[in-house]
């Protein structure tokens, strides 16, 4: 390739470029569709034929986004799914992406046009350092390689939308949050406009705003379209679903420059930072603050800062300005919201509106009450003598659940709301699937992830739930959740358990079991085990004691210590524990983890030898424990600086496991890999490189591990880096890939930091090589 760069507009077949075109997946994906033949392809064809490798695997529950979604990627209007770009980071899988691209340049007219196009979109790029541009150049002499390679890295910088790039706006929330979308609006929102030029009123003359009111009246879906209507005048707007506490708010965003090895803590601060770098011209939605100040620490430390609040809650709090969200008032605009869902009842005027009264204007009850009557095929009179009468049929018609509202109206609606799941007869496989969704967590879940996990890849049932008003679906993120007041209901009547939600947990049992494997959707998976612990009743000890030790597991290995003690919390409650040796040894291995990443080594290091005493004398049966307990208390003593006694510990750990014949699992690749480190600070560097390689050779295979041979490589280059520093390097560069392959993006902390280390490592080998360093000869 010639080394003359062209860094302003060309003049081309259309024009001239323009110098401040971005080089992403939309600009791309442009010139090849805007040099398609007549009858070429279309835009959607495009997009699933480009990405067809990872649509046909079934095994990675990747989003499908709809026909208008690849329209608006497209367009730059919306990112690419990032399940799709964690896939094709993996080098493997990048090989796949330049076949899709080849097959489509063979398909234009001239697809050496094309590559000029781009390559001169990527010189024009002047957010792109010279160096990034003359690295991803080197490809060009292979068209597919080339294009495949700017596609994947467009797909990886920070997004831009559109309309934003036009505008030059240099703050944008996806250079901070990996997910910075907006949930949408009800396309059935109707009427509030009084109160929406009240909240805006108030807004405007107030920092803070507390919209409260029942559950179900309609809080969250109007400061969704409050935000929809007025979010031309903020600079940003975020939208936080409430999890329990402002902190567990806060750190379980997904922040671009998070760390698989940050803490729960050190996570929190890292959002927590953000949060006050907002000024008074953005907005934060906190949807569904059901707490109050006194359980809530960060309460006045959040309100205290400069940004704009909008809060959705269903707690009075005297001390903050409160907005009372009531009943739609005029009954025109309720019977137009009935009549969306349930059309044949247009003519229907005087019962329909009887109904409306008879379950007290409730927003979410007059919806699900229409979608009743559209499913039930009764008629609006019968639903209303049906309504007038329930008691009579209801199995426990006096269960009431009163929670943080206390008022009878609720108690009533929670009657009216169990007499419509009677009325539509749901079948068992309906009431089952709800049943799993209270167990998913508050802010939803992926569709196919839920579906994966039962082991169904049928979503008729979910959709007819969808359809009769029990589930909400929110299509532009393809996820499922239930609003927090049929939750409320649906918890009662379904009753979810560790042995009637069996499958669901089975599913999610074996995501977990291999806890070394890496999968894209490990933050959902997260989420979705705390949750499990939230609202299941612990029906089957045993089960649920193998549950618990197998997700806590792949909670410690993302850094979830929280999460853990949590679970600890309620495994020692489980009955028997006291007399069950396994179940207070997992406790210690658990606890004692839970002391280490907190750097409490003398109080790790307790755990570890009394589990190991509990286990004593040793039985088969607890081999496999038995043998992680000494390896973990080999890394303590290491961490205590006690090199000799960590080396024999790590060394007892593998004789346990070779004396009692164990399988081999995560665990074995675990405990060779800490026999490597305490050679290697022993001295025994060698031994410990040998190691290293097996392992390499080992995992190099399996697609499902990467992560953890990106720590084997990187070790491995920390041992050589004296003595074999161009090894060294080559093996950091290996680090580097692997960590791609298991699903981190180009510009995570982990990559960026390794491509220091690499850059420094480059600097002392070309120096070495030329002469302006020497090696320094060790003194034995």
């Amino acid at each position: 390739m010639a080394a003359t760069w062209h860094r302003i507009g060309k003049k081309t077949k259309k024009g001239w470029l323009r110098v401040r075109d971005r080089l992403d997946f939309s600009s791309v994906s442009k010139i090849i569709l805007e040099n398609r033949s007549v009858d070429g392809i279309s835009q959607v064809d495009y997009f699933f034929r480009l990405f067809e490798s990872v649509f046909e695997r079934s095994d990675l529950c990747v989003s499908v986004p709809e026909d208008s979604d690849v329209s608006k990627i497209l367009n730059g209007q919306r990112n690419v799914p990032k399940d799709i770009v964690f896939f094709y980071q993996a080098s493997v899988h990048m090989v796949l992406l330049q076949k899709s691209v080849k097959m489509l340049l063979d398909e234009l007219p001239d697809p050496a046009y094309v590559k000029e196009q781009i390559y001169h979109l990527l010189w024009n790029d002047q957010s792109i350092s010279d160096e990034k541009k003359r690295s991803l150049t080197s490809f060009y002499e292979r068209a597919e390689v080339f294009i495949a390679s700017l596609i994947l890295f467009g797909m990886t910088r920070a997004f831009v939308p559109k309309k934003r790039k036009e505008t030059g706006k240099s703050f944008l929330l996806s250079d901070f949050l990996l997910d910075s979308k907006l949930p949408a609006v009800n396309r059935h929102f109707i009427g509030r406009e009084k109160e929406l030029a009240e909240i805006h009123n108030l807004l405007g003359r107030e920092h803070c705003l507390f919209l409260e009111g029942i559950g179900g009246i309609g809080k969250s879906e109007l400061a969704k379209f409050y935000v929809k209507r007025y979010q031309s005048e903020y600079a940003h707007v975020v939208y936080l679903r409430y999890r329990g506490t402002l902190k567990r708010t806060i750190q379980e965003l997904d922040f671009i420059d998070d760390t698989l090895e940050m803490t729960d803590e050190e996570r929190f601060w890292n959002h927590l930072r953000f949060f006050k770098y907002l000024d008074g011209n953005h907005l934060v939605v906190l949807d569904n603050f059901n707490s109050v100040p006194e359980d809530e620490p960060l309460f006045h430390e959040f309100l205290s800062m400069k940004f704009q609040v909008l809060v959705t809650t269903r707690s009075h709090i005297d001390e903050v300005l409160a907005y009372e969200v009531k009943e739609i008032q005029d009954i025109k605009d309720l019977r137009t919201l009935f009549c969306a869902y349930a059309p044949n009842a247009t003519d229907y005027t005087e019962d329909v509106t009887e109904i409306i009264d008879k379950v007290y204007r409730h927003t979410l009850t007059v919806e699900l009450a229409a979608k009743t009557l559209a499913v039930s095929c009764m008629k609006p009179d019968q639903l209303l003598k049906a309504l007038q009468t329930e008691g009579i049929s209801l199995s426990n018609p006096n269960k009431v659940v009163l929670t943080k509202d206390f008022s009878s109206r609720k108690g009533q609606l929670y009657q009216h709301i169990r007499l419509l799941f009677e009325l539509q007869g749901l079948s068992d496989e309906d009431i089952h699937i709800l049943r799993n969704m209270t167990i998913m967590p508050e802010n939803g879940i992926s569709k196919e992830l839920f579906h994966f996990w039962q082991g169904k890849y049928d979503f008729n049932c979910t959709n007819d739930l969808v359809e009769y008003g029990w589930i909400q679906e929110d299509f532009s993120q393809n996820q499922l959740a239930l609003h927090p007041f049929l939750a409320e209901v649906l918890v009662h009547e379904t009753e979810p358990a560790i042995s009637n939600c069996a499958d669901i947990l089975k599913g999610i049992f074996e995501n977990c079991v291999l806890y070394g494997l890496d999968v894209p959707y490990y933050n959902e998976l997260l989420n979705t085990i705390e949750s499990i612990y939230r609202h299941i009743r612990m029906d089957d000890t045993v089960s649920a004691g193998l549950f618990m030790d197998t997700t806590m597991s792949y909670l410690c290995k993302y850094g979830r210590i929280e999460a853990v003690e949590r679970i600890l919390y309620i495994m020692k409650a489980l009955p028997d524990f006291q007399e069950n040796k396994r179940w207070m040894a997992i406790y210690d291995c658990y606890a004692g983890y839970s002391e280490y990443m907190k750097s409490n080594y003398q109080s790790a290091r307790s755990f570890y030898e009394h589990g190991i005493e509990i286990l004593q004398p040793v039985h088969s049966v607890y081999a496999d424990l038995l043998s992680n307990l000494y390896n973990n208390l080999g890394q303590v003593c290491l961490a205590l600086g006690e090199k000799e006694k960590a080396l024999y510990f790590v060394e007892s750990a593998l004789k346990i496991r070779k004396d009692y014949e164990l399988q081999f699992s995560h665990d074995s690749v675990v405990q060779q890999f800490s026999l490597a480190q305490m050679l290697a600070a022993t001295g025994q560097w060698r031994e410990s490189r040998k190691i290293l390689f097996a392992l390499i050779r080992l995992l190099k295979p399996m697609n499902s591990m990467k992560l953890m041979l990106a720590e084997i490589y990187y070790t491995l280059a920390i041992v050589e880096q004296t003595r074999l520093p161009e090894d060294s390097l080559e093996h950091l560069k290996k680090a580097r890939q692997a960590m791609l392959d298991g699903y981190l993006y180009l510009d995570s902390p982990e990559i960026k930091g390794i491509e220091r280390q690499i850059h420094n490592a480059e600097i002392v080998v070309k120096g070495l090589k030329e002469g302006v360093l020497k090696r320094i000869p060790k003194i034995q």
